[in-house]
């Protein structure tokens, strides 16, 4: 009627779309149907399917405004002594304890980035170059090489340092996927990161194919298991 498409011009701010020669009343019902939903139950059945839409593009919007943040801002170092009850049978340092650290420092780096709680999503292909013994300083630095909407990759690198000879020996590198989450424990975008340095870049670019490289495996292996059902 007449009356209820004023209520909708009214609703939508009456703004014209030049482009187009339309109003923005029309371009808003092409995309979302009538401005006004005749009964709140006609209304809430339309934000039930539009749930996860509406979701995603409000998660991307407040990605596109975050203001990028440098890699500095996220660097993170934790230091670690070996103890005994850390150690094997062999008096060597558990791999799984060193992988407890590395999430730890990881979260740092995560947590710093996007000033939320991160929680761990992956951790990608990582091997063990040499042991580490008791009484010898686990040192480990953490960055974030890029953020992708509410996830972010943080690099890891982890050293070993011998406190009588002074000898400090890279040990392991690992790459994790970290994901913001707000105060519902939901998904929550973050800044962008702005990488500076020449290897601050090449970690920035090679993060991208590490997520691809995530996604296709996670594809390969969802079709693996519907061939083996």
């Amino acid at each position: 009627s007449p009356q209820r498409g004023k209520q909708a011009r009214r609703a939508c701010g009456d703004l014209s779309n030049p482009a187009s020669g339309r109003d923005h009343c029309t371009d808003h019902r092409a995309l979302h149907g009538d401005c006004i939903d005749r009964t709140p139950r006609q209304a809430q059945a339309r934000q039930q399917v539009m749930g996860p839409k509406v979701m995603s593009e409000t998660i991307g919007a407040k990605a596109a405004i975050l203001k990028g943040r440098p890699v500095r801002e996220s660097c993170s170092e934790y230091t670690y002594i070996a103890l005994p009850n850390d150690a094997n049978t062999l008096g060597n340092v558990l791999g799984g304890h060193i992988l407890h650290l590395v999430d730890l420092c990881g979260a740092l780096a995560a947590e710093r980035h996007s000033r939320r709680a991160a929680v761990t999503a992956a951790v990608d292909h990582l091997s063990f170059l040499q042991p580490v013994h008791i009484g010898q300083f686990l040192i480990l630095k953490s960055s974030v090489n890029r953020a992708f909407h509410t996830s972010m990759e943080v690099g890891v690198k982890v050293w070993c340092e011998d406190l009588r000879s002074r000898d400090v020996r890279h040990i392991l590198s690992a790459y994790l996927t970290f994901v913001a989450l707000d105060d519902s424990g939901k998904p929550v975008a973050v800044a962008p990161v702005i990488p500076e340095t020449e290897d601050e870049k090449r970690r920035y670019e090679r993060a991208e194919r590490h997520r691809e490289e995530r996604l296709h495996k996670r594809l390969s292996t969802g079709r693996v298991a519907d061939a083996a059902s």
